[in-house]
């Protein structure tokens, strides 16, 4: 038998647990922390991790099974194979359309060991240094001096690596009437995380990851959004919306986070990178499909 303490308690049970509440949306949203730290700590999340690994591999694994495709150049003019007749573009112009022309090149695949390797250097890189300058010799969108990428670097180089540079810099040096001077550290910060993204998801461009992103987003033939950006920078304004909540795990991202973002995100942040478009591009039909990839590719 026991006898209870003074408290009126048993002396053998166990301490209660104070019960935290969630944060309500609104209480998540508009994270007025370091996006790229907030974004930093989901990559070190072990099923933040995995997710983005197993992207990586099964593209890895479709890109070894089928190739990659290299522009070679336009051709001749398209002909009709039935009538040997040029194929005009805007016929009652007189502009014929060209053909591209492609070839097919073998691909090796890169093992899960190299992956999770590729992405752990990566992240070791550039959470060790941000830079942030108006070095007009560099380029603005990769580490490395201009001319160098196309000399040294093969197409589609898994080492390109992407950084801030000019555009953190003019974003927190000038004057930008989108961004009010309270949010121009959040901004910079904003975009050292997209940038700095980039560097730990070089995932090669593929008609695999076309058509997985082509169910979550719809954007008319005119805005050429998917087409022109591809996935890479679909993914990185994705993790925009997870840093714009301050998610530093594995949280889920809900409907009613995606209509809140919708709501209050462009406002709130004040820097808008496409992001309307990007909202657009989530239609009611495509809602389901965006946020199965927000919470399973490793954002």
């Amino acid at each position: 038998m026991f006898s209870p303490d003074r408290f009126g308690e048993s002396s053998t049970n166990p301490p209660r647990q104070e019960q935290v509440k969630p944060l309500l949306v609104q209480e998540q949203a508009n994270y007025k922390g370091n996006w790229w730290l907030t974004q930093l700590d989901r990559l070190n999340n072990p099923t933040i991790r995995k997710q983005l690994i197993d992207l990586w591999e099964s593209n890895e694994n479709y890109l070894q099974e089928n190739g990659t495709k290299e522009y070679v150049g336009a051709g001749a003019e398209l002909k009709d194979p039935k009538t040997g007749e040029t194929v005009w573009l805007i016929e009652e112009l007189g502009i014929p359309k060209h053909e591209e022309i492609y070839k097919t090149n073998p691909y090796k695949a890169l093992t899960r060991e190299e992956i999770e390797s590729q992405i752990q250097e990566a992240i070791d890189r550039e959470a060790a240094f941000t830079p942030i300058d108006f070095d007009e010799t560099r380029s603005g969108s990769s580490n490395m001096p201009i001319g160098y990428r196309k000399n040294h670097v093969e197409p589609f180089s898994r080492n390109n690596i992407h950084h801030p540079s000019k555009r953190v810099s003019l974003i927190g040096v000038q004057e930008d009437e989108m961004i009010p001077n309270q949010n121009a550290e959040r901004v910079m910060s904003l975009v050292e995380a997209h940038e700095k993204g980039h560097s730990f998801r070089t995932l090669h461009r593929s008609p695999y990851l076309g058509s997985l992103f082509d169910k979550g987003f719809d954007f008319p033939a005119s805005d050429r959004y998917l087409d022109t950006w591809g996935p890479s920078e679909l993914i990185e304004r994705m993790a925009q919306l997870k840093n714009y909540f301050g998610m530093k795990g594995d949280e889920k991202f809900t409907p009613q986070h995606l209509e809140y973002a919708r709501q209050h995100y462009l406002k709130d942040v004040g820097l808008d990178n496409n992001m309307e478009e990007f909202f657009q591009g989530i239609t009611p039909e495509k809602e389901f499909a965006f946020l199965k990839l927000m919470n399973s590719i490793g954002i």
